[in-house]
């Protein structure tokens, strides 16, 4: 009988961004999409988290992964800001990057995650009836995956929207047309199926 070793990884990332870590919460988990549109957890979400001074967030222990080291898995990540007691969602949706495990415990670049979590914001005080009001501008990274070799609006990129789309429509053609086919070999040769 052969036996699968597990493995449990230390999972961390950090954050580039110009505010003061004290104001920054995350949450984070890391994931696969299995052929069924289900998440396989390799480490469930780690709930509200504080970022450390460093920019970076905790390193929190994997479940135990029998996958081989390229095995590539999503790690999406949450981010709030905390207001006196209260924290704040600050991104309409987690963001997200590709990263084999093996970039878990190598630091070679071939290894890393597919793209840096980047947050800004800037404070603006104006006036609104004599009350200073401060209006916070977060900038982030808008596409869900991005290859670091090509970035966003560089004509190779393999994630551009339009890309995507025309290749998913090629695919749907190819597969209605064997469908047709199938079905067309049916109907003439009576139950027999002829692949071509």
């Amino acid at each position: 009988m052969v036996q699968t070793q597990m493995t449990v990884y230390n999972i961390s990332t950090s954050i580039k961004t110009n505010t003061n870590h004290k104001y920054i919460i995350y949450e984070m988990e890391l994931y696969k999409i299995d052929d069924k549109g289900n998440k396989i957890y390799a480490l469930k979400s780690t709930g509200k988290q504080p970022l450390q001074s460093d920019k970076k967030t905790l390193v929190h222990p994997s479940l135990d992964i029998s996958d081989p080291d390229t095995t590539s898995y999503i790690l999406e990540l949450n981010l709030y800001h905390k207001l006196g007691e209260d924290e704040y969602e600050v991104l309409p949706e987690p963001m997200t990057a590709i990263i084999p495990l093996k970039g878990f415990v190598t630091s070679e670049k071939k290894w890393g995650i597919s793209r840096e979590f980047e947050y800004n914001e800037t404070t603006e005080k104006t006036q609104y009836g004599g009350v200073p009001i401060y209006e916070v501008k977060i900038t982030f990274k808008s596409k869900a995956f991005e290859v670091k070799e090509l970035p966003p609006d560089v004509l190779l990129d393999p994630f551009d929207k339009t890309k995507v789309k025309r290749a998913l429509k090629e695919r749907l053609k190819k597969n209605m047309i064997f469908l047709i086919k199938v079905r067309l070999v049916y109907v003439d040769r009576q139950c027999s199926f002829i692949v071509y």
